[in-house]
């Protein structure tokens, strides 16, 4: 039931700031930071092989630890991902409504995160070595 209302929630912040996101007014930066957060997301997929590919928490029964691509230096790079594809969406019409879906989406990401690490932790044994190599989010901060 937790990771349904994790992935429940990460959906309905991500359609809302999607879709209230007003394209007509993206200036290329905001193009450009989106365009990053899509290519980070990418190349998360492409380094998973989606082989490991699960929206929910909860890891798959043939499940691998992967540390290559950009996992050599964030543990959940299409999180962050999403957290910058959604960050360009809400400067496109920063209101505080939309800072606010933001702010929800991002606590959930980081609630989900937890809890998968957690799971990660159970199975592997060398997940623990690699979140001291590693950081849960941004390269060497966080």
């Amino acid at each position: 039931m937790r990771s349904k209302i994790y992935v429940a929630l990460q959906f309905i912040c991500l359609s809302l700031l999607a879709v209230s996101t007003p394209l007509q007014k993206v200036s290329t930066l905001w193009l450009v930071v989106f365009g990053l957060g899509v290519g980070l997301g990418i190349w998360a997929l492409i380094s998973i092989r989606l082989n490991n590919l699960s929206i929910m928490p909860e890891l798959l029964s043939n499940a691998q630890l992967t540390v290559h691509g950009p996992y050599r230096w964030i543990r959940h790079p299409m999180y962050t991902a999403l957290a910058v594809c959604s960050l360009a969406w809400v400067m496109v019409e920063p209101q505080l409504w939309r800072w606010t879906i933001l702010a929800i989406l991002l606590i959930d990401l980081w609630l989900k995160a937890r809890y998968e690490e957690q799971l990660l932790n159970q199975r592997f044994a060398s997940y623990a070595a690699y979140q001291q190599r590693s950081k849960r989010f941004i390269p060497w901060l966080v």
